[in-house]
């Protein structure tokens, strides 16, 4: 085939200059969208409201009787007292990893009812963090706290 090989060529010639020229866009770190925690304001939501909010995370024959911790400016507190041992919350952004962008993302809400074995091992957890969290924020850095999450984002070991 005449020109065949020269059409091949060329055309993969300008595959690899496409490839070459967007490779050191790959490459780039995209800056995070919340780089630092929000104010406290913009993570609370009215009490009244977060608790319909916690209990939608299961049946009303679950989280009706269920304890509902809603988050205050001292970290999360009962609102709700239950008796079946459920217990229902709104977790935060913070509840994902310290490496995920939408960490300090103040928008971010997600209702979640525990059984009783999950609640006695990740309420405890998550109010502890969530607590340390928030005294970081009032006591040390105030809305700079990310600063101080952004040096564990950053490093990556090789």
């Amino acid at each position: 085939m005449p020109g065949g090989l020269g059409r091949f060529r060329v055309s993969s010639f300008a595959l690899v200059v496409m490839l070459t020229a967007a490779w050191p866009l790959r490459g780039q770190d995209t800056k995070a969208p919340y780089p630092s925690m929000a104010s406290l304001d913009q993570y609370l939501i009215e009490r009244n409201a977060e608790i319909p909010l916690a209990r939608s995370a299961a049946p009303a024959s679950i989280s009706n009787d269920a304890d509902v911790m809603v988050l205050g400016r001292h970290g999360y507190e009962t609102a709700v007292k239950g008796k079946n041992g459920f217990v229902c919350m709104v977790w935060r952004s913070w509840a994902a990893g310290i490496d995920d962008p939408d960490s300090w993302n103040p928008k971010l809400r997600a209702p979640v009812c525990f059984n009783t074995p999950a609640a006695r091992f990740n309420v405890p957890l998550l109010a502890g963090r969530c607590k340390i969290e928030l005294q970081l924020f009032r006591f040390t850095l105030g809305p700079k706290l990310g600063t101080f999450f952004s040096y564990q984002r950053s490093f990556r070991p090789n």
